[in-house]
């Protein structure tokens, strides 16, 4: 026997309807495709910021490098404290 044989018309309807509800929720939950609009910005804005962190690791990195003025600095500070006691 058919379940189509084992159920009323209204049955029938009133499951569709259901079924219809179902799915109908699910598509408002579920979050919307993002567009290649979305996802081309999406990759722009990944790539400004890591571009901006290797800018800051560089910056970062120069920083710590130690230039000729800071020997001179350091020379001068060392004479000055060894001539001064």
């Amino acid at each position: 026997m058919l379940v189509a044989e084992m159920i009323s018309d209204q049955e029938r309807v009133e499951l569709l309807q259901l079924i219809n509800q179902f799915l109908i929720s699910k598509q408002e939950q579920s979050p919307a495709q993002p567009t290649i609009q979305d996802k081309l910005e999406q990759a722009q804005k990944s790539k400004i910021g890591k571009l901006a962190k290797n800018y800051y690791a560089s910056d970062i990195e120069a920083k710590s490098q130690v230039t000729d003025d800071d020997k001179v600095m350091a020379r001068r500070a060392y004479l000055s404290a060894k001539n001064g006691d």
